[in-house]
């Protein structure tokens, strides 16, 4: 019978679904409740008293408490999920995750089982203290005599007591003369300065910072380079890891050279499946390359795909085109090959036609003579995929042009960086699916983004830099729970990685590919309108705003 109730509950629209499980909260919570006891309960962390919102409550033999200001005073960053009601806890690398009304729990992406599941009172999300503390790293006592919770830290006079030992050279390997490489190397800067003001990476038992060394690939002109530079990064600088990378012929040399002097990698902007197949078929020697941005092709290509059938929809709600026509058009690069043949396979199936493929080179300066064809083909919709600087002229040069065509797909210029201004302002309407919007994927992403905004003039982040940040972060959890810096213990935790970061949660797969599905990292769809960059997909998320056509893709009265 229960079955049969969900099933009814799941047709129900989500208002009812909300209004529903409010009510088996509320009941639930009527029943599990005991009589008041004598006396509150207070809470103390490392001896100072805490003055909570919600009282805490005993519950199934349990002290229940609200779960963020006890995350947050023993150093977690915590995310609440309203539509699953997951709350996540993250400190470091290390993840917990619990439901409200379930006692299944996952720590380190592990199966626990909870005494008392967490449960929502007075709008605050309670849990188990013990369980959210001792998950911490504190010590919890209960004193029943006196009603009192006493949590203590590790090291109640703070980590930075620890002796402080030499930095961890990292090497931020990018194309720095291009948005790109400038971008990634901002996002590492952000994170090395949270990290260090923080103390550093605790390893073992000392504290050591992390020291940035910049390292210029030349990736989007020259191959070659990018493998040399990395080279000398390692037998020159001396780094002790790398992050980086945005061209995949170039990490794809890349990898080569860290696979010989066992450093490393953590890609941040190369997206072809190639660059993690190489591990799952020569494991000994790739297993140096984790991949924490973007998401693999294969799986851009899923977005894109998705994000396309929105833009369709209006292209055929306001224009009444039944079949619309899609232009591809793709810079020549190896990472752009999964989406181009996939877009091919799936569009007809989608109701739309291909009208044609386009191929500039990833350097062109001109693109009048694709953009006319374009035009001549009759496409309703393009298609970019394009991560060098020719994404930066065919979008100036489509609105000069006034190509009555929608724009979709992936434009790494045109996610943010000075790309209004290289437009000359022109760029109203030009969109891309992007790894950040300023919509909260994560807790974290919203501060991110304003806080590089107001760091970087006004500047949107790019992949690149939300990659670094994330890729840093990483690191320091493995680090950390290696207590070395000898690479094999590293890669042992990186492989148990389960990290917020601000896109999304992380979690490697058996590849070292990023985990792709509901519950992972996410992508999302921007548009420069007015100015200023809007998220528009997915649509219904909150903070997004309905995707805009161009106006002069509009009939004339």
């Amino acid at each position: 019978m229960k079955k049969r109730a969900a099933t009814r509950v799941k047709r129900l629209s989500l208002l009812m679904v909300a209004t529903l499980v409010l009510a088996a909260v509320v009941s639930s919570l009527a029943q599990a409740a005991p009589a008041p006891q004598q006396g509150p309960i207070r809470v103390s962390i490392d001896e100072a008293a805490l003055t909570l919102e919600v009282a805490p409550q005993m519950v199934g033999g349990r002290v229940m408490v609200p779960y963020r200001a006890i995350a947050e005073r023993l150093g977690a960053r915590v995310g609440w999920d309203s539509r699953t009601r997951v709350v996540t806890v993250t400190k470091g690398a290390d993840v917990m995750r619990l439901t409200v009304g379930q006692t299944t729990a996952t720590v380190r992406g592990r199966n626990v089982t909870l005494d008392t599941a967490p449960m929502v009172v007075a709008g605050r999300v309670m849990v188990p203290l013990r369980f959210l503390g001792e998950g911490l790293g504190a010590r919890v006592d209960w004193d029943g005599s006196r009603r009192i919770v006493s949590v203590r830290t590790p090291r109640p006079a703070g980590q930075a007591q620890l002796p402080q030992g030499p930095p961890i050279r990292i090497g931020v390997a990018g194309p720095m003369a291009f948005i790109a490489g400038e971008h990634m190397w901002h996002g590492a800067v952000m994170a090395q300065e949270d990290i260090n003001r923080a103390g550093g990476i605790t390893v073992g038992n000392v504290r050591r910072p992390i020291q940035l060394i910049r390292v210029d690939t030349n990736e989007i002109l020259s191959v070659p380079d990018a493998a040399s530079a990395v080279e000398r990064a390692i037998t020159r600088d001396r780094v002790d890891f790398l992050l980086g990378g945005v061209r995949t012929e170039a990490v794809q040399a890349i990898q080569d050279v860290i696979s010989e002097h066992k450093r490393l990698f953590l890609g941040v902007g190369a997206a072809h499946p190639i660059l993690t197949q190489r591990v799952a078929d020569n494991y000994e020697k790739y297993k140096y390359y984790f991949r924490v941005s973007p998401l693999c092709a294969t799986h851009l290509g899923t977005l894109i795909f998705m994000q396309l059938r929105d833009v369709a929809a209006v292209v055929r709600r306001e224009l009444g085109v039944a079949r619309p026509r899609v232009a591809i058009v793709a810079e020549r690069a190896a990472w752009v090959e999964p989406i181009v043949a996939a877009a091919e396979r799936v569009l007809p199936g989608m109701g739309m036609d291909v009208a044609g493929i386009w191929r500039p080179s990833a350097t062109a300066s001109d693109t009048t003579a694709e953009l006319a064809a374009i035009r001549a083909a009759g496409a309703n919709i393009i298609i970019q995929v394009f991560i060098g600087p020719v994404g930066t002229v065919f979008v100036r040069q489509w609105a000069e042009m006034r190509v009555p065509a929608a724009l979709a797909g992936i434009n790494t210029d045109v996610q943010g960086g000075r790309f209004w201004q290289a437009t000359g302002g022109t760029a109203n309407y030009a969109a891309t699916m992007a790894t950040l919007g300023r919509i909260p994927l994560s807790p974290h992403t919203i501060p991110f983004f304003d806080n590089f905004m107001r760091r970087h003039n006004n500047e949107v982040p790019l992949f690149t830099a939300s990659g670094a940040h994330n890729a840093l972060n990483v690191l320091r959890g493995a680090i950390e729970r290696a207590g070395t810096i000898s690479v094999n213990e590293v890669i042992e935790e990186m492989k148990k990685t389960d990290f917020q970061g601000l896109s999304g949660q992380l979690v490697f797969n058996e590849r070292h590919d990023l985990k792709f599905g509901p519950g992972y990292v996410m992508s999302v769809g921007i548009q420069w309108q007015n100015g200023k960059v809007e998220t528009f997909w997915p649509i219904g998320y909150g903070g997004t705003v309905p995707y805009r056509l161009p106006p002069w893709m509009r009939p004339s009265r």
